[in-house]
């Protein structure tokens, strides 16, 4: 896909960038370590 300087996107580059690298990286790491602060749950992955 060619980029088009006259089609408008959704999100600018630069904020799209740090949303995928939050969705990728962040938010996993964040929801590993949330879910091994529960006591309840004992069976999800340590």
């Amino acid at each position: 896909m060619h980029y088009n300087p006259h089609y408008p996107t959704i999100l600018p580059p630069y904020i799209a960038l740090y949303f995928i690298l939050a969705a990728n990286i962040l938010f996993p790491v964040s929801a590993y370590f949330i879910a091994r602060r529960f006591k309840r749950n004992k069976w999800l992955p340590n």
